[in-house]
């Protein structure tokens, strides 16, 4: 396993090649998931976007040990650790990944900072970096992801302060590549949801 420089976003992407994989899959059976379980019902975006975190955080435990961590965040958050990176997985909020809140342990992990999680100081390697995934929906209910690295904090309806950020693509083998292009067009309206706040527990 080589050492990835996460300064350089395609270091990144060929460190994460295989959570990020495993991300889109669990995603994209989560929004099958809610799209059946809400089909005969009121259409609710906020529930809609709990049972699909829901169900691919499911989706990803149901995988067994892996070479990265998965840790459930509260109200089904996602968070993946593969040393010396740790991934959050956020719904998209307009063009980019949702502002970090009120929340110290967000807003820390938006600055790069250690994460005071629930089992104990976790402290980030020098050579290690916060990153996010974040996804939206496509018409037809196609996955997009972006990955991203924050450098600060920002408010709601702020510009995202990110290093960097690139749209993520597959392809027909599974090999995450980037989009050269602004992103996929026709994304569903996105919440700004608080998706998580305490860790809850955690594979690996």
């Amino acid at each position: 396993m080589f050492t990835p420089d996460l300064d350089d976003p395609q270091d990144a992407l060929r460190f994460l090649a295989h959570p990020l994989r495993s991300v889109h899959d669990a995603l994209d059976d989560g929004v099958s998931f809610a799209e059946l379980t809400l089909a005969a019902l009121p259409r609710d975006p906020h529930l809609w976007s709990h049972l699909t975190r829901y169900h691919a955080w499911h989706y990803l435990h149901g995988l067994g040990p892996q070479p990265w961590c998965l840790v459930k965040l509260a109200n089904s958050g996602i968070q993946i650790e593969y040393e010396p990176i740790v991934v959050r997985v956020l719904k998209r909020f307009g063009s980019g990944p949702p502002h970090p809140g009120a929340s110290a342990a967000r807003r820390g992990f938006y600055g790069q900072q250690s994460l005071p999680l629930a089992w104990g100081e976790i402290t980030i390697p020098a050579s290690g970096a916060n990153l996010i995934i974040d996804w939206g929906v496509e018409s037809q209910t196609r996955i997009a992801l972006a990955l991203s690295k924050p450098i600060g904090t920002w408010r709601y309806g702020g510009q995202p302060k990110l290093q960097w950020r690139c749209w993520v693509s597959f392809d027909d083998e599974g090999q995450p590549g980037f989009v050269p292009s602004d992103g996929p067009s026709g994304l569903e309206p996105d919440l700004d949801l608080s998706e998580f706040e305490d860790v809850e527990g955690q594979i690996g």
